[in-house]
């Protein structure tokens, strides 16, 4: 009984997080070259810390999916995913620095 309610719960808070995030848009600024591509890459742990940044939710790394690192300048599509009923994605905004 209390792992049903904890699943609720646990549940619940991740369609609250969707709720708020969802559509949003975080904007990351990195070192580019002309062409656009970035002097390095963006991961995991810097869009955990842009949507800090820019929403004031703490996310947790594990929940963030990426199609791998972020080269390039532009708009991203991220997925994140905080329970396995509750999926959606946020758009990264990636601009020169």
């Amino acid at each position: 009984k209390a792992r049903v309610e904890h699943e609720r719960r646990a549940r619940a808070e991740a369609e609250q997080l969707a709720q708020s995030l969802v559509g949003a848009r975080v904007v990351v600024a990195a070192r580019a070259g002309d062409e656009g591509k970035l002097f390095g890459s963006i991961g995991i742990a810097d869009v955990a810390e842009a949507i800090r940044k820019f929403t004031g939710y703490e996310v947790d790394r594990s929940i963030i999916r990426i199609s791998g690192p972020i080269k390039e300048i532009g708009l991203h599509e991220v997925t994140l995913r905080p329970h396995e009923d509750v999926e959606f994605n946020i758009t990264l905004d990636v601009i020169p620095a």
